[in-house]
């Protein structure tokens, strides 16, 4: 992995490695590819092959980086030609690919793009995936259910896989469970991590997932434009859907953890005891 480019290398035999292939910008599909920066996410998905179900190796790839965020007053802008930093209106690497890890070749797609192979559109999704894709296994079967990832824009995102679905209809949904910065911020809160997701017992005996990422600044860090009044924050945020057993029948409109916002949230450290007891309760999420 490293630069605008996919790579792949067999290590059977470790003392002689074999190129696998080699994916680039100009290939189809990989045109939203920026600098590929985080390692890839090994793992496998349950497909639909024929009339037979396969448990297929994957890589999964986060999009990438984008020089453009180097200067600290850049920020996305509604209409323009794309091509330069001060007219972008989406950024390279927004965007996430499901690989067949025996040869690179597209499973499914994600980005804020009309264009892919197996693809889904995010239209919110316009900044850089800089870090790496968090899969978790739900039932314990070996195969991944479901994906999260963050942005340099200040957006967490899960994916809600079809499990058994042919390559076309492998991504039921894609969420933003968090929206920390809004999108004409000119240094908004980064996330250059993979989130962190583990699973709690609320004292109200409810299953949530707790999503944790840390934003920051790695491009510009000494800027004199950052915002010292908002530093970067860990955010800590409750995910209830992913916990429920019918969450892949559910439509968008029963979804409790979707698009929230600073506003949201609620400050470390608690002036009251019972706060966190009240949060888990009403299915907030919190920062520090």
């Amino acid at each position: 992995m490293g630069g605008k480019g996919v790579y792949g290398l067999d290590l059977t035999t470790k003392d002689k490695p074999t190129f696998l292939f080699s994916k680039n910008t100009t290939d189809a599909g990989f045109s939203r590819l920026g600098q590929v920066w985080s390692e890839p996410t090994v793992a496998k998905i349950r497909m639909k092959k024929g009339t037979k179900y396969e448990s297929k190796d994957v890589i999964i790839v986060a999009g990438g980086y984008d020089t453009c965020y180097e200067n600290p007053s850049f920020k996305l802008q509604t209409s323009g030609d794309n091509t330069s930093c001060d007219k972008k209106t989406q950024a390279e690497g927004n965007a996430v690919y499901i690989l067949d890890a025996s040869d690179g070749s597209i499973i499914s797609s994600i980005s804020g793009s009309d264009s892919g192979t197996n693809h889904t559109k995010v239209t919110s999704m316009n900044h850089s995936v800089v870090g790496g894709i968090t899969a978790l296994d739900r039932d314990d079967d070996g195969n991944i259910d479901h994906l999260y990832y963050a942005d340099l824009g200040g957006s967490v995102y899960r994916v809600d896989l079809n499990a058994g679905a042919a390559n076309a209809n492998l991504v039921k949904r894609v969420v933003r469970v968090l929206k920390a910065s809004s999108d004409d911020q000119t240094v908004p809160y980064r996330f250059y991590e993979r989130p962190i997701v583990s699973f709690y017992t609320s004292p109200y005996q409810e299953i949530f997932a707790s999503v944790t990422v840390a934003s920051g600044d790695r491009s510009t860090p000494l800027s004199m434009l950052r915002d010292t009044d908002n530093p970067n924050y860990l955010f800590n945020l409750f995910d209830y859907d992913i916990a429920q057993s019918s969450i892949f029948s559910y439509t968008n409109d029963k979804l409790i953890s979707k698009d929230k916002t600073v506003n949201d949230l609620v400050s470390l450290p608690f002036k009251q005891n019972n706060t966190l007891k009240n949060l888990t309760n009403r299915k907030a999420s919190y920062r520090r």
